[in-house]
């Protein structure tokens, strides 16, 4: 649900445009320096564009490290390793899609953003479930030995 949610924000209004050119050119335009979108406009479209960014992908990595959660204890690293690697790539998926459109503009410093943002809700999601568990088992375990 929260991947559906995600791309409908990230490319509404859905309007594709396929021509090798302006691909090409869309492409090039991806690649800037760093942030360099960020500085066309005021700093306080710059925050509020980057913390929409970061927010917006701390749920996905909260929703895995609570999947996570619920699993077996000795899958819990592989698949926290999987989340980590597995949800940039929905980053990458949200900026590739943003290629294709014409009102919106597809930035690698916005994969990186998006990517940290998942990665933050991951190690959030860690301590709040996963760490939490094991310290809630803790005083069990030494009363019952």
């Amino acid at each position: 649900v929260w991947l559906g949610v995600a791309l409908a924000a990230f490319w509404f209004p859905f309007e594709l445009r396929l021509e090798e050119t302006w691909l090409q050119q869309r492409w090039q335009q991806a690649w800037h320096v760093p942030f360099y979108n960020y500085y066309q406009g005021s700093e306080f479209h710059a925050l509020n564009e980057l913390l929409r960014k970061l927010l917006f992908f701390l749920p996905g990595g909260l929703l895995w490290s609570l999947h996570v959660a619920g699993e077996f204890p000795w899958r819990r690293p592989a698949l926290m390793r999987a989340g980590a690697a597995c949800l940039p790539l929905v980053a990458v998926l949200v900026e590739a899609g943003q290629l294709l459109m014409p009102g919106k503009y597809a930035d690698i410093t916005d994969v990186c953003i998006e990517a940290g943002g998942a990665w933050l809700g991951l190690l959030l999601g860690r301590r709040l479930w996963l760490d939490a568990g094991r310290r809630a088992a803790a005083p069990v375990a030494a009363w019952a030995a």
